[in-house]
């Protein structure tokens, strides 16, 4: 079995989909996961903002959405197909659906809008695919990926995802599904974390013990570096498991964090190709370390806010107030990108959210003193050397640096 994922940007438009096709008919998979149409998870964070918060825009969020597959539709199929029709019931049931009142949890009221892209997308690919002749069949993720109910970072309920997909992909045909969203016993649609398509097609591979699994990108492979901020970038043609954890920890964009584990755990490898040139081998990831420190990888986070506690007291920094702070950051859900202390400070380093950051300065005033810098960039590199640290600090100010034997992280403003 042969597991493929394509991502937003390989269905943005007519030609693209025709062209996902195309690499089908080429190279045969047995299951392909999709994520939305390119930027239209963003379009459907925008709608849920809107309805949530009872804005009179609403309806114009929503119009942009419908008239964006629409167009995509409009050339693909006739004005009365059977895909048009089920485009439109879609939509109805999404108006329907923001005709109530949103739930008072708002990651809850998210999960019941935005899997809508992933179910638009892959209606609409699948109509494609039944035109073009193939045996396929459109399979519905919230049945066959269980989780909790934890809204927006939902966990996987391993036994009945497992089971779900036994009795489902074992079929002929070609299986199509949604990534990113999954289903809880409540009835409700869970999202698995952003960008979480990869490690739907990663758990549908290891639970059905695929040959590999194939993630199609607009990019050439994994690359060293992003391309929008670096001038010369590499692919990294062959790297380890451990490697992609890493780089996807650090923030890598390529591979989403928790895509590895189910993989690794089964030894199933993971291919990256570029949809734009389909014939070009990409880069391999499986058990071998051998290629692992050949290239310096560099990841830039963007947006970050740098945050300094002191204690009034002057009391150390010891274990439990370590432990009473990350009980802070835990409970306002703040994920840390870098920590650093020192006998009475603790440096932080986190992704820009205003809510977030009026929380937990609100949380520590009484107790801490504290400052704090935004738009900062945290520069990460892996297999790092003296030249390639020279080379992004180069007429930028480090506020933080921090070295380990493989990898170096600087806050740079």
């Amino acid at each position: 079995m042969k597991v493929y994922k394509f991502g937003g940007a390989s269905l943005q438009t007519a030609a693209s989909i025709r062209n996902l096709v195309s690499i089908l008919q080429k190279y045969p998979a047995d299951v392909v996961v999709v994520s939305a149409m390119n930027k239209m998870t963003n379009a459907f964070e925008e709608l849920v903002d809107s309805y949530f918060h009872h804005r009179p825009d609403m309806q114009e969020k929503f119009n942009i959405i419908k008239d964006y597959h629409r167009t995509i539709a409009r050339e693909l199929f006739t004005d009365h197909s059977q895909a048009t029709g089920d485009l439109e019931k879609l939509f109805s049931t999404i108006e329907e659906r923001m005709q109530k009142v949103p739930f008072v949890n708002y990651d809850k009221t998210y999960d019941q809008l935005v899997p809508y892209g992933e179910k638009l997308s892959s209606t609409i690919l699948y109509h494609h695919l039944k035109q073009e002749g193939f045996n396929c069949r459109w399979l519905d993720a919230t049945e066959l990926i269980h989780t909790d109910a934890n809204f927006r970072e939902a966990r996987l309920e391993d036994k009945k995802t497992r089971e779900s997909l036994d009795k489902t992909l074992q079929q002929d045909g070609l299986k199509l599904t949604q990534g990113f969203i999954g289903g809880c016993k409540e009835g409700y649609m869970t999202t698995l974390g952003r960008e979480g398509s990869d490690y739907t097609a990663a758990l549908i591979a290891a639970f059905t013990g695929a040959e590999d699994v194939t993630i199609w990108k607009d990019v050439p492979g994994l690359l060293n570096a992003d391309p929008r901020y670096f001038e010369q970038t590499e692919i990294l043609s062959h790297i380890s498991y451990h490697e992609a954890v890493e780089l996807a920890f650090y923030g890598a964009k390529v591979i989403h964090p928790k895509t590895i584990k189910p993989l690794q755990n089964y030894h199933i490898p993971m291919y990256v190709r570029s949809f734009l040139e389909p014939e070009k081998p990409g880069s391999l990831i499986d058990s071998s370390t051998e290629w692992d420190d050949n290239i310096t990888s560099y990841i830039v986070k963007r947006n970050q806010v740098l945050l300094t506690l002191q204690t009034m007291d002057f009391s150390f920094m010891a274990e439990d107030h370590l432990h009473h702070l990350y009980g802070i950051f835990n409970k306002l859900g703040i994920k840390l990108n870098l920590m650093q202390n020192s006998a009475i400070t603790l440096s932080v380093c986190f992704d820009k959210e205003d809510e977030k950051l009026e929380s937990l300065l609100r949380a520590v005033e009484k107790t801490h003193h504290f400052k704090y810098n935004e738009g900062l960039d945290l520069i990460t590199l892996r297999h790092y050397s003296t030249e390639a640290i020279q080379r992004v600090t180069r007429n930028r100010k480090v506020l933080l640096d921090q070295r380990s034997r493989r990898t170096a992280q600087l806050v740079v403003y």
